[in-house]
């Protein structure tokens, strides 16, 4: 390869790296996750399909779906509804789990003030597959009666979904309720190449070309 051919060859790897580079940057805030409160439209259209719905009509739950229940109430399936208690001070906390490769997207409706009155509100604490975690910022409100809330994940799916008390300091911990869960099952091809080894596959294209535009050329005979 001629120095001249290695030469372009470089400048257009090194071209293409930072475009590249630059385009994953700017996907950042369009792949985060995404939450939607009293947003059912928002949601359903974010998430895509096809929509699996437990309606909690009986304990027996769609499949890929678990439901690990707190110890303070403790929590039940009974009555067409989803009972539980978030309260970080329980031996064993609620935790919704999606079996496989994870959901993309979940939602469900939530009564939070329908016992004892207003608690913390909802924060929840999302696993993803690849075991990375995510505490998301904006809470379940304390004063939701059956308003629809969820989270749509376009990077890595959803491994489990724990809920903690919110951060409402009057009250100790949130009972509350909940019905028509909604998700959206991950596919194996849901998940999105890590952006790390992308930015290596340019370097490694860099440094082969460089390689060939440093590499003497043989003397000819």
């Amino acid at each position: 390869m001629s120095k001249l051919i290695a030469s372009r060859l470089l400048r257009w790897l090194s071209v293409a790296l930072v475009v590249l580079v630059g385009v994953l940057g700017a996907s950042d805030d369009v792949l985060a996750l995404q939450v939607f409160s009293n947003d059912l439209a928002g949601w359903t259209a974010a998430a895509g399909g096809p929509v699996v719905l437990e309606d909690f009509s009986d304990p027996i739950l769609v499949p890929e779906f678990v439901i690990v229940f707190g110890s303070d109430r403790p929590g039940t399936i009974a009555g067409g509804e989803y009972h539980d208690r978030a309260n970080d001070d329980q031996l064993v906390k609620p935790t919704l789990t999606f079996a496989g490769p994870g959901a993309t997207a979940f939602g469900m409706d939530w009564f939070l003030d329908e016992i004892n009155g207003p608690g913390t509100g909802i924060r929840l604490f999302v696993t993803f597959t690849d075991a990375t975690t995510e505490t998301v910022a904006t809470e379940i409100p304390r004063t939701f009666t059956g308003e629809f809330f969820g989270i749509v994940s376009n990077t890595i799916p959803i491994a489990s979904i724990r809920l903690d008390e919110g951060t409402f300091a009057a009250a100790n911990f949130e009972t509350f309720d909940a019905d028509n869960a909604r998700m959206v099952f991950a596919t194996p091809s849901a998940q999105v190449p890590a952006p790390a080894s992308l930015v290596l596959l340019g370097f490694g294209g860099a440094a082969v070309a460089a390689y060939c535009w440093r590499r003497p050329s043989r003397a000819t005979p």
